[in-house]
Order: structure tokens, then C-alpha cells, then sequence
């Protein structure tokens, strides 16, 4: 194994798990035993099903983290290695297999002192492509933990942005904004929850500083103080509290029953008009979306509509960045610093009925409807770009960006 004072972390965990696979393999087939039928090979062997099966995972496994997770212990290792020498297995491979697992035991000790702790260092690892997986079993133990300190946790998380033409400011856009809880429930019946932030709809405030969103459902405010939209949550219209802010309003689900017996669906749904422009200037080169993760959450769905008369969108980006969003609903400028090792794809749903729909929510592609409608649009015609993800990580921001058209930029400038 190369000198660690040369190898980085990665490196070293690398090297000592492909060296690991690899003495594996030999020992097992100067054994001349199929590890890869690994129940016929421990009848073979005489040793426990489980020490084969693990032996087949290390050998199949395409990542150190995948290798760790199967690797038997000391005793079960010098019982397989016992049964492969019996068996007929050199001593040069036998002895060449004990080696792998020491520089690997020692690669443990040096970084991590245990197993547990090197699985967690693995975790966050990423190939710098689709990155969606990264983290994924320390997001999946977060989401548990989170869940039972917090006493509240949601099946789906649905947040998501429609840009429709202005009627009356052809170079800008209308935006929609609806996020929604699906299957919330609460663990605790004393753990009241705060959903989100709004601007504030009323006070003193002069007309033209009046903040410009609208909610989607015009009766909403004055039913329930909240831009909720009934029509979408289930059982009914919720009962939540409000708690006044300068200039903003925090909607709050108050206490109530645990489980399967409080579960419920709550959408928020907001309109901005002349919300801004999808052309660039000298001063704006990039259009960017924020949404906070600050409940335990088991998947989101985040999505762009971007409608075919606007200007259309391209190299979307999206990214997890480990700061929450202030008061004032921005992220500091620090934040990009702390950008973390999670990246998923943005595909690129195309145009129609089949790039609406959701597998987490059977009535998506009827509140969208909803949406174009009040635009005086048809759903149909909008480009849908859409991050998937599982147990996004509570207490993050994520970021959806994406450069701006730069046509009406002089060329010299760009």
C-alpha cells in the first residue's frame, strides 16, 4: 500500500479497499470456490452463509462505503480465510488477503478509530457528477433522529415555481409560488411547527411599499390569515397561527393528534406579478430561486414551469448550501462557501401532460392546471425542470439557478 504521508484521505480509503477486493478475488479462486453462488460456496467451505455473502458484497461493491458495510469482523475473517486455506487456497493468497485487511483496519484506525465513524466519513465522498446519493445514509439517520427530537415529519415536501408571461409588462413575468406538505403528521401532540415566512398583508405601510405578493386563493386571507388553498389540503383548510414580524407574518401549525390520526396535507400558494425579467442586463446575469429545509422531510420535489412564450431557460443548476435563509428571506453572503457535497441532477421534463405529473402526489398535475389557469394560460405549455431528492437535509437552503439570456447584452459586454 503507498505511504499515507503521500495519499489523502480519499486516496488511502481508495487504494486499501481496491487492494481489499482484489486479494478477495484471488483467494477465492486459487480456492477454486464460486463465491459468487455464495450459499452453495459456504456449503462447500463449511462456514456460515453470511461470511461468503459478505465476501461477495466486498468483491461486488463499486465504492469503499458499500465494502465497509459488509466487512466481517476479525473473527469472521480468520474463520473464512481458516476454511479457504483448508480448502486448498495458496498461502501467498491467503497471506496476501490477511495484509489487505490489516491496511485497511489501518486506514480506520488512522482517519476515523471505528468503522462507524469511516461509514459516515464515506458517506459525504462524491464522484463530482450526479451527486444525489451523496450523504445518502447519514440524510436517511438525520431524517430519523430530526423527526423524534422535533416530534413532526412530512412523506413529501412540494415546492414549486410557474413563470407565466405579464399581461401587461411583455418583458417580465408573473410567478406562482405554491409549497406543500404532503402526509404531514405529528410525532408529539405538543409540537406546534412553523411551516414558513410571509410577507406581511396588512399594516400601514404605504401603497407602493405594500410587499407585491398576492395569495393564489383571494378569499384565503381573510378566511384563515394565511395564502392557504383549501381546495388542496386535506381533510380541510387547516387551523394555523400567526405570529407578526416587521413586514413579514410566520404561519404555524399549532398542537394537535400524533400520527395517522392528525395526518394531513397543507398547501401555500402565492402570485407575484410583474415578478421579474428572464433577460440579462449588466447588472443581473444570473435568475436564482431559495427555499429553506427546516422540517424533517422523507422527499421533495422541486420544480420550475417556465411557460414557451418566455424566454426559455438552460444550464440549470441546483445545490444544497449549509446556511438557513435570514430574516428577510436572503442567504448571507458567506453562503456559497458552505455549498455541500450533494448535488442533484435538474432534469429536463420537456412540455406536456406527461412532464407534470408527480409520483409523490396524485392531484400535482390538477394544482398546476389550477396554476396556468389563473394565468390565463394552459399547463400544457410549460417547460418543466424538476430535482428529486430523498431526505433533504434539515437546516439547509437550496439553491436553484440559472444564467439569464444575455441577447439584448452588446457581445463585446458578455
Amino acid at each position: 500500500m503507498p505511504s499515507s504521508n503521500t495519499q489523502t484521505f480519499e486516496e488511502q480509503v481508495l487504494a486499501a479497499f481496491r487492494d481489499l477486493r482484489t486479494a478477495l478475488v484471488e483467494v477465492f479462486e486459487s480456492a477454486q470456490v464460486d463465491v459468487n453462488r455464495a450459499f452453495p460456496a459456504a456449503r462447500k467451505l463449511q462456514v456460515n452463509k453470511n461470511l461468503t455473502w459478505k465476501a461477495s458484497k466486498i468483491i461486488r461493491a463499486t465504492s469503499p462505503l458499500e465494502a465497509i458495510e459488509h466487512l466481517p469482523g476479525k473473527a469472521g475473517m480468520k474463520l473464512l480465510l481458516d476454511a479457504l486455506a483448508n480448502h486448498g487456497a495458496s498461502v501467498q493468497t491467503i497471506r496476501r488477503t490477511e495484509s489487505a485487511v490489516l491496511d485497511f483496519d489501518r486506514v480506520i484506525e488512522a482517519h476515523a478509530s471505528d468503522r462507524e465513524t469511516l461509514e459516515l466519513m464515506l458517506d459525504g465522498l462524491t464522484d463530482g457528477e450526479d451527486d444525489s446519493d451523496a450523504l445518502e445514509k447519514s440524510r436517511r439517520l438525520a431524517f430519523l433522529g430530526n423527526s423524534g427530537v422535533w416530534g413532526i415529519q412530512t412523506r413529501t415536501r412540494l415546492t414549486t415555481y410557474v413563470m407565466s408571461p405579464s399581461a401587461s409588462h411583455p418583458d417580465l413575468f408573473d410567478l406562482s409560488f405554491v409549497m406543500g406538505y404532503v402526509e404531514l403528521k405529528r410525532l408529539r401532540s405538543d409540537a406546534p411547527w412553523t411551516l414558513t415566512s410571509i410577507s406581511s398583508y396588512q399594516g400601514d405601510l404605504e401603497k407602493s411599499q405594500k410587499p407585491r405578493s398576492l395569495p393564489m386563493d383571494p378569499t384565503a386571507i381573510e378566511r384563515w390569515g394565511a395564502p392557504v388553498l383549501p381546495a388542496f389540503c386535506k381533510p380541510q383548510a387547516p387551523q394555523l397561527q400567526l405570529r407578526e414580524t416587521p413586514g413579514r407574518v410566520a404561519v404555524d401549525l399549532p398542537e394537535g393528534p400524533v400520527g395517522n390520526l392528525g395526518l394531513t396535507d397543507i398547501f401555500i400558494g402565492q402570485v407575484d406579478p410583474h415578478y421579474a425579467s428572464l433577460f440579462a442586463d449588466k447588472a443581473n446575469r444570473m435568475g436564482q430561486f431559495l427555499m429553506s429545509f427546516a422540517m424533517p422531510i422523507r422527499q421533495t420535489q422541486i420544480d420550475i414551469l417556465v411557460h414557451k412564450d418566455l424566454p426559455p431557460i438552460e444550464n440549470l443548476d441546483y445545490k444544497f448550501v449549509g446556511r438557513t435563509l435570514d430574516e428577510k428571506g436572503m442567504l448571507p453572503p458567506s453562503a456559497e462557501r458552505y455549498a455541500m457535497p450533494l448535488k442533484p441532477d435538474v432534469v429536463a421534463r420537456g412540455r406536456g401532460a406527461h412532464a407534470i405529473q408527480s409520483a409523490h402526489y396524485e392531484r400535482y398535475d390538477e394544482l398546476i392546471a389550477k396554476i396556468a389557469q389563473q394565468h390565463g394560460c394552459n399547463a400544457i405549455d410549460y417547460d418543466v425542470y424538476r430535482v428529486e431528492i430523498d431526505y433533504p437535509p434539515m437546516g439547509t437552503t437550496g439553491v436553484f439557478s440559472f444564467p439569464l439570456n444575455d441577447s439584448r447584452i452588446d457581445p463585446a459586454e458578455r
